[in-house]
C-alpha cells in the first residue's frame, strides 16, 4: 500500500494522537501511584507516633502506684493528660481510659485486690487524609506491688 503525499500528514497526526493517548495513561497511572504511596506513608507516621505514646502512658501507669490507678478520672488526669499536654498529636489522638477493673480471669478471689485491668481507647483523626478515623482498644495490666 503505498501512501500518497496528501495523507503522510494524516497518517503522522493519527500515529501523534495515539501516542499522547498512551502517554497520558500513563501518567494519570504513576500519578495515583505516587498519591496512594503518600497516604499510606502519612498513616505509617501518624501510627508510629502514637505508638510511641501509648507506650509511653503504659510506662506512665507502671511507675504509679496501684492506689493512684484505681479510678478512670485519675487515669485520665494524672496520666493520659500529662503525657499528650505538650505533644505535636494531641489534635489528631484522643487517649482515654474507658474502665479500671479488678482482674478476674482465673475466677479466683485471692488474686483480685491485686490485679486491675486498664482499658484504654485510642481514636485517631487522619484530617489530611480523608478525614479518616480509626479505633483501638488496648488493655494494660496493673500489678499491686507487695
Amino acid at each position: 500500500m503505498k501512501i500518497k503525499k496528501s495523507e503522510r500528514g494524516e497518517v503522522a497526526l493519527n500515529d501523534y494522537m495515539i501516542a499522547i493517548a498512551i502517554f497520558m495513561i500513563g501518567a494519570v497511572t504513576v500519578s495515583y501511584l505516587y498519591i496512594n504511596i503518600y497516604k499510606l506513608s502519612a498513616k505509617v507516621k501518624i501510627d508510629e507516633a502514637v505508638i510511641g505514646y501509648i507506650t509511653e502512658i503504659c510506662e506512665q501507669i507502671d511507675l504509679i502506684s496501684y492506689e493512684n490507678v484505681s479510678t478512670v478520672e485519675q487515669v485520665n488526669d494524672e496520666i493520659i493528660n500529662n503525657t499528650l499536654k505538650n505533644t505535636p498529636i494531641k489534635d489528631l489522638v484522643k487517649i482515654e481510659c474507658t474502665e479500671v477493673e479488678k482482674f478476674d480471669e482465673a475466677n479466683t478471689t485471692e488474686y483480685k485486690n491485686y490485679v486491675e485491668r486498664i482499658h484504654l481507647k485510642i481514636i485517631i483523626k487522619y484530617e489530611s487524609l480523608n478525614k479518616n478515623t480509626r479505633e483501638y482498644y488496648i488493655n494494660k495490666i496493673k500489678v499491686k506491688e507487695i
